[in-house]
Order: structure tokens, then C-alpha cells, then sequence
């Protein structure tokens, strides 16, 4: 039984070969890119921590109340702070289960491939 592709199933299948081409250097590139995330992170998250600490330096009796905008301020960088922890989450997760390469991907191309030979072996033999 032969397998006939249409022009975009074809167009899928040359992606799906480009991505399993990639991926030994996108992992990399993914792995550094949730090493700088989480750094990004703790950088954002020292600075919420100095600008809530920093009022304890003066006095009481000195001390002015926060702002409106100085709240605003915080929230924002606690914000940004928790989306750096989830893209650093999901470039961890996904290079730490995709490592070898997408499974499902992997087995789709081979068996393809082996269509291919077949396909090659019965125009040969006819």
C-alpha cells in the first residue's frame, strides 16, 4: 500500500525533519535561555527586596509612608519577577524532557522513512 502525501502534508513532513535538525543546538540555546531567566529573576527579585528594605536604614520618626507609585513600582517588579520564574520554568521543563529529541516526531520520521525504502524497493523490483 502506498502512501500518497499532498503538497502540505509534504510541507509538514520537510518541518518536522528542519525541527529534528535543530534541536541538538536549539536545546542549548533554550537551556541558556532558563539560566538567563532565572538569573533575571534573582536580579528583579533583590531589587523589590532593597526598595522594601532600604526603609529600615532610617529612623522611624524620619521615615516617610509609602506611596501609591512605590507600591506600583514593587508589584510590578514582583510581577515581573514571576513571569521570569515561568519562562525559566518552561525552558527547564522543556529541555529537560525533550533532551534527546521529541519522541513522537522522531518515530513519525521513521516510519516514513521506512515507507520511503519500501516504496523505493517495490519501483526497483517492478
Amino acid at each position: 500500500m502506498l502512501i500518497q502525501f499532498t503538497p502540505v502534508q509534504m510541507k509538514l513532513i520537510k518541518r518536522l525533519r528542519r525541527e529534528d535538525r535543530q534541536w541538538p543546538r536549539l536545546r542549548w540555546f533554550v537551556l541558556a535561555m532558563g539560566i538567563v531567566a532565572t538569573f533575571l529573576c534573582i536580579a528583579w527579585s533583590w531589587f523589590v527586596y532593597l526598595l522594601i528594605h532600604s526603609e529600615e536604614l532610617v529612623p522611624a520618626a524620619d521615615r516617610p509612608s509609602l506611596h501609591a507609585m512605590e507600591v506600583f513600582i514593587m508589584f510590578l517588579l514582583c510581577a515581573k519577577s514571576c513571569i521570569w520564574v515561568c519562562f525559566a520554568s518552561w525552558c527547564f521543563g522543556k529541555v529537560g524532557m525533550q533532551w534527546h529529541g521529541d519522541v513522537n516526531r522522531m518515530l513519525l520520521l521513521k516510519l516514513l522513512d521506512a515507507q520511503q525504502e519500501q516504496q523505493d524497493l517495490n519501483d526497483n523490483a517492478a
